[in-house]
Formats: structure tokens, C-alpha cells, sequence
């Protein structure tokens, strides 16, 4: 019914242009947001309301961003298959949506811990020690950036191999920071340690660096 509104009538399906495709889906990421954003509101009225957790090809999608910067305060994203966050990808997300965004998932796996990794998003490095260098290098690239507010590694423990209820991107691998035996992993976390004990003063030095 939208497309024949929009079309002056009945539809030839060959006709619809890419124009029509992203019209359509800034409606229906539109009518997503607006009824969340109104039930959020309503029975939680004093909290950020972070979105939808993009990931995907709907980082690519500027309809989906447009509409769900009218009614979000924050856009979070799950962010894999990048050794260094994109700028331009970046500047687009805050440019399509006006807002500022959070990553909220990322990580790789550590061949050294003794698991598969056959499961999940996140690439695999040879140590932990290495999984702490992608993290300082990943978060050093967010920092410049000045639409990001933060960041959350996924996740704390890593996967059981041995649980069968769980969903299968999450049965296997070494996404911890510690061990299903809540082991810490030493050589990551220092690195993590290192990066974040400055993070105020590498985001003073980056903004005026970039003045």
C-alpha cells in the first residue's frame, strides 16, 4: 500500500527504483525506533536510550542511521572484520544519524588459549599478548575519532566448549577476558590496563592534537 501510495497507484515491480528500497526501509527502521523510543520513555523516562546495537550490512544502510537518529540518544554497534576502525565509515554514521555512537560489541580470539574458535564474529591472533595489541590499537583509532563515547569489549568470560544450550556464536571460543575458570588472561589485560588507566589524557592530547 506505501509503494502504490507513493507510485500514484497500482505497481509494476519492475519499476521500483533503489530510491523506492531506501525510502521503504527508512519507514519501517522509522516506525521500529518511534514505538520503542515511546514505550522507553514512557516506563523508563530517565535513561540513554542506546538503540539497536547495528551491525552488518546495516552499517552501510544511511536510511536505517536517519531514522534512527530522530529518536535515539546514542547508536551502538557491534563492530567486526576491521583491524582499524574506518574513519569515513565512522564520520558517515554520525552524519547520517546526528548523534554520537558506542561500540558495543568487538574482540578477537587468542589462538593460545586452548579452545576451537570456530564460533563467533571476532578474528583470531596467535597470542594474548597480540589480542592486548589489537585492543590498544583498535581503541587508540576510536579515541580520535570524536563521535565515539566508548567502547565494550565482548565479552568477560569466554565461551564453555562443553554448553550445548547456548546460541552457536557463542560456544566455543576465546572471547574473555578470563577463562571459564575465571582465569584472568595477564598479557591482555595489561594491555587493556595500560590503554585505559589514560584514556582521558590520550583524548586531551588527540583533541588538541586535531584542533
Amino acid at each position: 500500500q506505501w509503494l502504490k501510495n507513493r507510485k500514484g497507484g497500482s505497481v509494476d515491480t519492475a519499476l521500483i527504483t533503489d530510491d523506492d528500497r531506501a525510502a521503504f526501509l527508512e519507514l519501517v527502521a522509522d516506525t521500529y525506533f518511534k514505538i520503542t523510543s515511546q514505550a522507553i520513555k514512557k516506563y523508563d523516562p530517565n535513561h540513554i536510550f542506546l538503540g539497536a546495537r547495528f551491525h552488518g550490512k546495516t552499517l552501510k544502510q544511511k536510511p536505517v542511521f536517519t531514522a534512527a537518529g530522530r529518536y535515539v540518544h546514542v547508536i551502538s554497534i557491534n563492530y567486526y572484520d576491521k583491524w582499524t576502525p574506518d574513519v569515513e565509515r565512522m564520520q558517515n554514521w554520525t552524519d547520517w544519524s546526528g548523534k554520537p555512537f558506542l561500540i558495543t560489541e568487538w574482540y578477537v580470539k587468542g589462538a593460545d588459549a586452548g579452545l576451537p574458535n570456530e564460533s563467533g564474529a571476532g578474528w583470531i591472533v596467535p597470542t594474548q599478548a597480540e589480542r592486548g595489541l589489537f585492543y590498544q590499537h583498535f581503541a587508540l583509532n576510536l579515541l580520535q575519532f570524536r563521535g565515539c563515547v566508548g567502547w565494550q569489549w565482548f565479552k568477560y568470560i569466554d565461551n564453555d566448549p562443553l554448553a550445548t544450550d547456548v546460541d552457536p556464536s557463542n560456544s566455543d571460543s576465546n572471547k574473555g577476558i578470563v577463562s571459564i575458570r575465571f582465569e584472568p588472561y595477564i598479557p591482555l589485560l595489561a594491555k587493556m590496563k595500560e590503554l585505559n588507566q589514560r584514556v582521558y589524557r590520550l583524548i586531551d592530547f588527540f583533541d588538541n592534537s586535531l584542533k
